[in-house]
């Protein structure tokens, strides 16, 4: 039985409604998100069911979370080993642009303009 399912028996087996049950996949790992309805927050776990600093959020802000090992877990690098296979592409990622503030989020109509000289910009982008 993986950690994860076993600290799920050991909250059920507490009988309040107000503990905290960890969420795991069907693997048996935690899952990345984490949320505890009572006192509605979010946050991030490693790997390891550990909480990531600095990512608990109440219910109401969006959290994305994605796998990541913890790091105490490793005294070397070279003792990191992965399945690239569990990871998504950038590709298959979706979010709300409206989130981002970013000057090259910002669009603006170029009929506003008159002349070339009126406008400034970079393009970073892929040529």
């Amino acid at each position: 039985m993986s950690r994860c399912h076993q600290e799920q028996i050991e909250a059920r087996e507490q009988h309040q409604p107000t503990a905290y049950v960890p969420e795991c996949t069907d693997n048996g790992e935690f899952s990345p998100k984490q949320c505890h309805t009572a006192i509605r927050q979010c946050w991030c776990v490693y790997t390891s069911g550990r909480e990531v600093p600095g990512t608990r959020r109440t219910n109401s802000q969006r959290l994305f979370c994605q796998k990541v090992y913890d790091p105490s877990e490793y005294e070397h690098a070279s003792d990191v080993t992965y399945d690239p296979s569990e990871y998504q592409h950038a590709s298959d990622v979706t979010y709300d642009p409206s989130e981002y503030q970013h000057a090259c989020d910002v669009t603006y109509d170029p009929s506003e303009y008159q002349h070339a000289s009126d406008v400034t910009y970079a393009y970073l982008g892929p040529v």
